[in-house]
């Protein structure tokens, strides 16, 4: 009995082979996926998307209740601006793990031009969720950036002259009730502590200071609260006392 496969079986197996070969060769051949195009979050002037005004009340970092401006742009390694694809952001407050959404841009725009009060020392982040140019079709890979605020507390300070003397007042915002205020004295290049007072039960203060005693004379003062987890070192404008 012969141990040959019949032709039919044969011809099978060799048709069989060719397939799968076929098939190798298709995938082989087959083009790479093209990967999304990497993207940047950016300023719309500079690589900073939050900034403050560089007019200040108080010398320092932004004070409580100050404007921070939000102007967030999204790039492509080559420079080019993205416009299609959502933002969000987000900031979680010092000694805090919660964030809490602050903004997010219109109809899906990949850039967003807006503002938000400094509220204490914080986090911010902003998320691009990443889109597809409509015409096309080209793919932008999410991407996220993230900066650190630190901001100071507003004493809101004034002064005031009056028979019994001359000093300074205000309140403090936020949340600085019942606590201390340093105030200090210059002299000659450095500034030591003069006194302390401390706000009352609506974070308000009152305190007064010496007057020079020789006209012409003067003295400069000025407030300081240390810094805390919540808030920056905050300081006063320097008041100068004055004998005419």
């Amino acid at each position: 009995m012969s141990s040959r496969l019949p032709r039919s079986v044969r011809l099978l197996s060799s048709g069989l082979a060719t397939v799968l070969l076929a098939s190798s060769l298709s995938l082989l051949l087959a083009p790479a996926a093209s990967a999304d195009t990497t993207t940047t979050i950016v300023g719309s002037t500079t690589n900073r998307w939050l900034t403050a005004s560089s007019y200040r009340t108080q010398p320092g970092v932004p004070k409580h209740g100050d404007a921070l401006s939000l102007s967030i742009n999204v790039e492509t390694a080559d420079g080019d601006q993205v416009y299609y694809g959502g933002l969000t952001v987000k900031r979680r407050m010092a000694g805090t793990k919660k964030w809490t959404t602050i903004a997010t841009s219109e109809d899906d725009a990949a850039y967003l031009y807006d503002s938000t009060k400094a509220v204490g020392n914080a986090t911010y982040r902003v998320i691009y969720a990443g889109g597809t140019h409509p015409s096309t079709g080209e793919v932008y890979a999410p991407s996220k950036s993230t900066i650190t605020a630190k901001v100071q507390r507003n004493l809101n300070a004034s002064t005031f002259n009056t028979t019994r003397g001359i000093g300074l007042k205000g309140k403090v915002v936020a949340g600085y009730k019942r606590k201390l205020i340093a105030v200090e004295r210059k002299q000659g290049k450095k500034w030591v502590l003069y006194t302390r007072t401390r706000t009352n039960a609506k974070a308000r203060y009152r305190v007064n200071v010496a007057a020079p005693k020789k006209s012409g004379a003067k003295i400069k003062y000025r407030l300081r609260i240390p810094a805390s987890t919540a808030y920056a070192e905050t300081k006063s404008v320097v008041y100068t006392a004055t004998r005419y």
